[in-house]
């Protein structure tokens, strides 16, 4: 697993590189900014019932000429009673890492838009894609059967705000197909 994981790294270090950006990356999660970063802060999500499996979030600050910004990179688990736990303790660990600054917090949540969990998110943080399309489809992960129908269609991914002392505005949000 280690390999695999220093190969990612890697691998994100030489895209970070090749865009021209700053890069802070770990165990399968990245920030990259056109700004300076601060040094990153991994917060392990782990499982009593399975050591073996851990979640993780990479947080940052970047230094941006409107001040610093916080920035989170995430993937949960896909347990609901995991990703629960996990998403309950995000605010508290996004908070004491940027204070009184605004932060992207964004990955791969693992929750549908229903699901009651992502409820700790929602109440501080706000929803950058429902906050431009209220009523938009947001799904960002499509399972289909082998026949071509779609079996499942839903919003896992999102990227929340956490708006900060000086109260920012979301203006645009938008899916991003990438070829890989």
């Amino acid at each position: 697993e280690g390999w695999n994981l220093a190969r990612l790294v890697r691998k994100q270090e030489r895209e970070a590189d090749r865009l021209g950006m700053e890069v802070a990356a770990g165990e399968g999660v990245a920030v990259l900014s056109r700004f300076p970063l601060g040094p990153p802060h991994l917060h392990q999500f782990r499982s009593r019932a399975n050591p073996f499996v851990r979640r993780i979030a990479l947080g940052t600050m970047i230094a941006t000429p409107h001040g610093p910004v916080g920035a989170v990179s995430l993937h949960l688990s896909v347990w609901p009673r995991h990703n629960a736990r996990q998403v309950a303790a995000l605010p508290g660990w996004v908070s004491r890492l940027t204070g009184p600054h605004p932060a992207v917090v964004g990955g791969d949540f693992n929750a549908p838009e229903h699901r009651p969990s992502l409820a700790p998110a929602r109440a501080l943080w706000l929803d950058t894609f429902r906050q431009v399309f209220p009523h938009g489809d947001g799904a960002t992960h499509t399972l289909r059967w082998p026949w071509g129908r779609i079996w499942r269609h839903q919003r896992l991914d999102y990227i929340f705000l956490q708006p900060g002392e000086r109260r920012w505005v979301v203006l645009d949000a938008r899916h991003v197909e990438t070829p890989d």
